[in-house]
């Protein structure tokens, strides 16, 4: 402006997108399965029916009519607050009666409307008295307080929406047990542990509708009912690909081929033996499955019919054999027994060799029957047939629950004839085996979950961002009016929004402000400046919980320093003092 004022302006702008990468976890943390209904904890309403706290959540027979004929035979269980299941018509049109929640009707027909929804309002409406100022913040029965706005906002607003997300005709069940806690989703924790949907192929409609995955005759059995499969995340496409389970291989994952499982080993063992070479009722005559009811021989001193001495018990001993071989004084030869002479006829004297059972297994030197595969006949071109691989079944192997897949994640399923058009693969209705393996493979479940942007329900979508903008400005004013003095004034601001990669997971720094003053000056052989800088987070937060960063940190400086001459010594000696200070303010969000 002059000689000795001068004035610097200067900024940035810079708007791009960054690489649009999701991992695996952070992509999950924003699917219902593992997320639930966050919103509905920090909406302010009480999204969820109750009498009081102590009172178990109410579930009554409400009447839903999926198929819209007027007929409310295919009802299901759903949450209806304090209504009662009445015929009322349906009057909110949300195909269920009986409950009475927010929605401006009387569905019950008590003549209240609405009556059992609050919102938080920081007043006891009802439910549990408040008596006290429970959490001692100066204001009696206020928001806070027990008894004010209770249930509301709570972990039950996060698990229970009266809505059957995983489509297995089950309402509410994704959030696990009636009380759950904020960090156990059981649906996301169910497919992590190849668990897709809870009874999954139990029934052949589900909410009024056909479902691909039923099999009849399924085992009820350890998990033959649910829907089993596995998944993997496809980064390129930020999907989860699953591939069902179809096959029942058990432990190993191959087919079998069916075997002998023997009895006995050839070893004396309790409840086959003759008692001191004889034929014993107690000891010997155990039946067919050669079990007895006795360990030890029992005695009847007196003959009484009691016995007084002996007699343990066989702690595996059930009841007497149903074929009445048990105690009939007859030595069996139906069972493999050893031979003394090696004939392989049972001849008097020879005990019967039944222990141990067949325990379902195949041990070593049982007999694999041959290369037939899992149903044990030849030329039906099953799983393991022909494979050139003599295995015999293994555990899991042919229980009736499958657990194993195909290995073709996001198969879209084989086609069938469906003559009768009710879309399930009935028997004698032709499909084309796309993948030879001799058996129909239905559709894999497809990613179709609700995304949740709000992971942690507090207003601010946390869902990946990949947007960039930097904005930067700067002003600095110099004055120099003669060689001993100058002073420069500077300051700046930023606003930046862009991704950060720390060690507990990416962050958005979303509307991050730094702000900085500086003024310094010298006269002669002196200077000073003074320095503070200052920064707000903005909208900060983690990509995986959710969580806010909190930082209006400050930090200010002041500098005095001096020279001269000692001409004695030819040296310039310097001096000055120094201080700095550090205000932080994270308010423990930042470890």
């Amino acid at each position: 402006l002059t000689n000795s004022l001068s004035i610097k302006m200067s900024g940035l702008y810079l708007h791009a997108y960054d690489w649009p990468f999701i991992s695996e976890e952070e992509y999950k943390s924003h699917l219902y399965p593992w997320s639930l209904t966050p919103g509905r904890t920090a909406d302010g309403k009480d999204n969820n029916p109750w009498n009081a706290a102590d009172t178990p959540v109410i579930r009554d027979w409400a009447v839903r009519d999926f198929d819209g004929d007027g007929d409310y035979s295919d009802s299901v269980y759903v949450l209806i607050g304090n209504g009662e299941a009445m015929d009322t018509g349906d009057p909110d049109g949300d195909g269920v009666m009986g409950e009475d929640w927010y929605n401006g009707y009387d569905d019950d027909g008590d003549g209240l409307i609405d009556e059992d929804y609050f919102i938080s309002d920081g007043i006891d409406n009802g439910g549990i008295p408040c008596t006290e100022d429970s959490n001692e913040d100066g204001c009696f029965c206020c928001t806070g307080d027990y008894g004010v706005d209770e249930n509301i906002d709570g972990i039950y607003d996060l698990g229970f929406d009266g809505v059957d997300n995983d489509h297995n005709g089950i309402i509410d069940d994704e959030a696990g047990s009636a009380v759950i806690d904020s960090n156990v989703k059981a649906w996301g924790s169910n497919i992590e542990n190849n668990i897709l949907i809870e009874y999954g192929r139990k029934d052949s409609l589900v909410n009024g509708e056909v479902n691909p995955y039923y099999i009849p005759n399924l085992s009820w059995e350890g998990s033959g009912l649910h829907l089993l499969g596995s998944h993997r995340y496809n980064e390129e496409k930020v999907t989860l690909e699953f591939d069902i389970f179809t096959y029942d291989f058990g432990d190993d994952g191959i087919p079998g081929d069916p075997y002998i499982d023997e009895s006995g080993d050839e070893k004396y063992q309790p409840g086959e033996s003759l008692y001191f070479g004889n034929f014993n009722t107690y000891l010997s005559d155990c039946g067919l499955d050669g079990i007895c009811e006795y360990l030890t021989m029992p005695y009847d001193l007196d003959g009484d019919g009691v016995f007084e001495t002996g007699g343990e018990l066989n702690p595996i001993w059930e009841g007497p054999d149903a074929d009445g071989t048990e105690r009939d004084g007859v030595m069996q030869s139906g069972d493999t027994f050893i031979s003394d002479n090696g004939n392989g006829i049972w001849e008097e004297n020879e005990y019967i060799d039944v222990w141990p059972l067949q325990n379902g297994i195949w041990d070593e030197g049982e007999t694999i029957q041959g290369d037939f595969g899992q149903d044990g006949i030849a030329d039906t071109g099953d799983p393991g047939e022909g494979d050139g691989i003599f295995i015999a079944w293994d555990s899991g192997e042919k229980d009736g629950v499958f657990d194993i897949g195909d290995g073709l994640y996001a198969f879209e399923g084989e086609p069938f004839s469906d003559d009768n058009g009710n879309g399930i693969l009935d028997p004698g209705e032709d499909y084309e085996d796309i993948n030879n393996d001799g058996l129909y493979n239905a559709p894999d479940l497809l990613d179709e979950f609700q995304v949740v942007l709000d992971t942690n329900g507090d207003g601010m979508d946390d869902y990946p961002d990949f947007e960039i903008d930097n904005r930067k400005v700067e002003f600095r004013i110099d004055y120099d009016p003669n060689p001993d003095f100058n002073m420069t004034l500077q300051t700046g601001y930023s606003w930046s929004k862009t991704n950060q990669v720390t060690g507990t997971g990416r962050y958005i720094a979303d509307a991050f402000e730094y702000k900085f003053y500086q003024l310094r000056s010298r006269y002669k052989n002196w200077f000073t400046q003074y320095y503070v800088n200052e920064s707000f987070s903005g909208n900060t937060r983690g990509y995986l919980l959710g969580n806010r960063i909190i930082d209006k940190s400050k930090n200010d400086a002041l500098q005095i320093q001096n020279n001269f001459d000692l001409n004695s010594l030819h040296t310039n000696f310097v001096w000055g003092m120094d201080y700095f200070g550090t205000n932080p303010k994270t308010f423990g969000t930042i470890l």
